[in-house]
């Protein structure tokens, strides 16, 4: 069953990552209603740093499923990256910078799927049942889309082995912002955005 559930995860996931670029930056600004109600978790945040943060990339590369781990990241990776109503978001690998081909820096749209896949992971708190938690992540763990965090969990495989979520237990928010966008000319993609 929670394989079914990440597998949902993850196709909500794809579908925002397909939707591409365009878009204003206000529609992400807007956070749902339930995201102001919802009460910081102290029991999800650390007060310092856990040691020992893998990266992203590496997580997914040599992660076992089951593995206790500690991985750093950003939020980001679509438009979209806090999944709505749900303690779940991706979080990517601290390398991938900020892209100035969008509207949305954070969503890393115009970046190539093989570029970006291997270095995203979908993080998301479960209770004791497994079960995602049905609270929106901005409200319970104070973070937003840019934030960069440090996460505390489980490595969950896909059926190729490598790691694609993480079943998370706590979380230490390192900042608001990652860091200013970059041209997407440094990433050497041979995309041009239209002027």
């Amino acid at each position: 069953m929670n394989r079914v559930v990440t597998l949902m995860l993850i196709a909500v996931f794809a579908a925002s990552l397909l939707s591409g670029c365009g878009g204003s930056s206000t529609a992400t600004s807007s956070q749902p209603a339930e995201a102001e109600a919802v009460a910081l978790d102290p029991s999800l945040l650390l007060a310092e740093e856990p040691a020992g943060a893998l990266s992203v990339a590496e997580v997914r590369e040599k992660g076992k499923d089951g593995d206790e781990i500690v991985v750093s990241g950003w939020i980001a990776g679509s438009p979209q990256p806090i999944i709505e109503g749900r303690a779940a978001f991706t979080i990517v690998d601290l390398s991938l910078a900020p892209m100035k081909c969008s509207e949305i820096p954070y969503s890393l749209c115009c970046m190539p799927k093989d570029t970006l896949l291997p270095k995203m992971v979908l993080v998301k708190f479960v209770d004791e049942h497994g079960k995602t938690i049905l609270k929106d992540a901005r409200g319970l763990l104070g973070i937003k889309e840019g934030s960069t965090v440090v996460v505390r969990g489980h490595a969950r495989c896909s059926e190729d082995g490598k790691v694609t979520a993480i079943l998370a237990n706590s979380l230490y928010v390192r900042g608001d912002s990652y860091m200013a966008p970059k041209p997407l000319s440094m990433f050497d993609t041979g995309f041009q955005p239209s002027e």
